[in-house]
């Protein structure tokens, strides 16, 4: 319930589907996880020097799939969309 309170104090349900779509469009584009363009949109913003990806040790190892973050860069194009529609700007 938590992380859905988090979502309902962002935005609404579709609005919240709305940036997964846009995130997933993206992410097949590079091949890689939406959590990896995510991650890479906050690393990008100018206020941003570093991010803590979570995991759950001895559940799940990611460890791989999170060093993806560090192999592209999105585009300003890329960082105007998702910006728009996490934050209504680009």
């Amino acid at each position: 319930m938590q992380y859905l309170d988090l979502i309902y104090t962002w935005g609404s349900w579709t609005d919240f589907t709305n940036l997964l779509r846009t995130l997933r469009g993206i992410a097949d584009k590079h091949n890689l996880d939406i959590s990896n363009v995510a991650t890479r949109w906050v690393l990008q913003r100018p206020e941003t020097c570093s991010v803590i990806v979570g995991t759950r040790l001895g559940v799940s190892n990611n460890a791989a799939a999170n060093l993806q973050v560090f192999t592209f860069e999105l585009s300003p194009e890329e960082i105007g969309v998702i910006g728009e529609v996490a934050l209504g700007a680009g």
